[in-house]
């Protein structure tokens, strides 16, 4: 009787003669991205009402999805996707009690969406090469305001007179 040879499927071959050690690397540096860093602060933030992304390489534009904490937890909901998630108890951009920012040398500028952060109490946007702000916002939009740290930026005018007196 002769033996027969039988030839491996080159997928499964690669499927299951892979170095743990790379696909771990892999796993960890996707896992490192900005985008997966931003994702984990975005669910951080509608779990405990902080959006705090520091450092994570942050420019400009800022992603719409900071500015729309809802959307991606009600349509993965209606996907049946998060049906685990207590969808009533996650915090939207209007109450959101801090806002940081700090260490993102990409974000030159804020715009007008930073008006849908009503509830804040602290708002730090530390070195973060800062250079201009929709101060027109800060009167009607922030009145619950107390901090603002915009300390290491190139902001080189602020008309006080448009801040909240509670900061």
């Amino acid at each position: 009787m002769k033996a027969r040879k039988f030839k491996i499927n080159p997928d499964f071959e690669r499927a299951h003669n892979s170095d743990p050690f790379h696909q771990l690397a892999r796993d960890l540096e996707s896992m490192d991205s900005t985008v997966a860093k931003l994702n984990r602060a975005l669910n951080d933030a509608r779990k405990s009402g902080k959006l705090i992304i520091p450092a994570i390489g942050l420019s400009n534009p800022l992603p719409d999805v900071m500015f729309n904490l809802r959307s991606e937890i009600i349509e993965g909901y209606a996907k049946g996707e998060n049906q685990s998630e207590k969808v009533w108890e996650m915090f939207g951009e209007e109450m959101l009690t801090m806002l940081d920012l700090s260490d993102n040398n990409g974000i030159e500028s804020l715009d007008e969406r930073i008006s849908r952060f009503r509830s804040l109490q602290t708002m730090r946007i530390r070195n973060a090469s800062l250079a201009s702000m929709p101060w027109s916002v800060f009167k009607d939009s922030f009145q619950e305001l107390q901090v603002l740290d915009l300390q290491g930026n190139r902001l080189f005018h602020i008309p006080l007179n448009d801040l909240s007196s509670s900061i």
